[in-house]
């Protein structure tokens, strides 16, 4: 007798998440750090990896990164949950909160595995869109909030792939309305004037999660983190797989710290590289570009984001066409490179614009 095998329907009918990645000699479509950590580091790592058991489990609850880090934020580390990356940590919220027929509610374009997510656990996504140049449509998030049906938002802040940011006091309106948890992804408030960890104390119904990925140039060990109540951190961490986190990892992220002010310079530099580039591209030809708050520029061409797209890759530069995000339709997101990078960027469009 044959086997059959039952797949969810609500896995049937997404899709495989992917990132078209042309070979390019600059890579500007991920939205990482451009800069290598320092060779101090690596050599604090690779004494740090000669001295490590690998044949022993490491801490179930990672608190010998999460004590220092806590310290770092002024919170208690009963509010700070590790994941490898965020996106752990977001499908531990949802799979928290969520149940079939619940209401998760987003603003589009974001970043797509919110949508992604919601609907593996079954839950119907509610999708508002952004107003005016991409901001916040706070009346109508006040009102969806407010309904019983929605048990958790998860508004991206600063906003990926637009740049957007909520202010404090837009999300404390929020926070005193809703009727279940928000979700503030702060994935890229380092590139921002944005904190939001205050709140914390003040409403037990916000979760942030923060990554390592961007600001801090970990995009390739994969370490994030969530804070919350110390008792919504107790249930969502009921959510995550014992023994997550590696010793690589937790080894690692506590050597980082040691480099946060080497880091807080390199961001310095992409802050004041992602205002100048900014300025070129809104004075080119055939681009209108949007203001943003991230280390990429949201940008939408005269001519179809695909071409230009093309004739990026075939100057081995690499951006991020999103055009098949909802509401973007022929839009393109450059990461902030490094000055070199970003200069040649801007020659190589002004080229491209100029013969079209």
């Amino acid at each position: 007798m044959k086997s059959r095998i039952e797949v969810r329907q609500a896995v049937k009918d997404l899709s495989v998440y992917s990132v078209n990645q042309p070979d390019c000699l600059v890579k500007l479509n991920q939205n990482e750090n451009p800069y290598r950590l320092p060779e101090a580091f690596q050599r604090d790592m690779a004494e740090a990896c000669s001295r490590m058991e690998w044949n022993r489990y490491p801490e179930i609850d990672g608190r010998s990164f999460r004590e220092p880090l806590s310290r770092g934020l002024g919170v208690d580390p009963d509010t700070l949950i590790l994941g490898n990356g965020s996106n752990e940590l977001l499908m531990a919220v949802m799979t928290t909160l969520l149940e079939p027929g619940q209401r998760l509610l987003v603003v589009e374009p974001t970043f797509a595995l919110y949508r992604h997510l919601g609907k593996l656990t079954g839950a119907d996504v509610l999708v508002l869109p952004f107003e005016g140049m991409f901001e916040f449509p706070e009346e109508m998030l006040a009102q969806a909030l407010a309904d019983p049906r929605t048990n958790l938002g998860v508004l991206c802040s600063p906003n990926n792939p637009t740049g957007s940011v909520l202010s404090l006091e837009q999300v404390q309106r929020l926070l005193k309305v809703a009727r279940g948890a928000l979700l503030i992804d702060e994935a890229y408030v380092d590139f921002s004037s944005q904190d939001l960890v205050p709140l914390l104390k003040e409403y037990p119904n916000l979760i942030l999660t923060r990554t390592f990925s961007k600001a801090w140039a970990f995009a390739g060990i994969r370490l994030g983190y969530a804070l919350s109540s110390p008792d919504l951190a107790k249930e969502i961490t009921k959510a995550l797989l014992p023994f997550r986190m590696s010793r690589l990892t937790l080894e690692a992220g506590k050597i980082l710290l040691k480099y946060e002010a080497w880091l807080r310079d390199r961001v310095g530099e992409m802050v004041k590289e992602r205002e100048r580039l900014f300025d070129s591209l809104d004075e080119m030809e055939g681009i209108t570009a949007y203001p943003s708050q991230a280390n990429f520029i949201l940008i939408r061409p005269e001519r179809e984001a695909q071409w230009l797209f093309n004739k990026l890759v075939k100057k081995s530069i690499l951006i991020r066409d999103v055009s098949a995000y909802p509401f973007l339709d022929n839009h393109l997101r450059i990461t902030i490179g490094t000055p070199e990078e970003n200069n040649l960027l801007v020659k190589t469009l002004k080229s491209i614009l100029g013969d079209q």
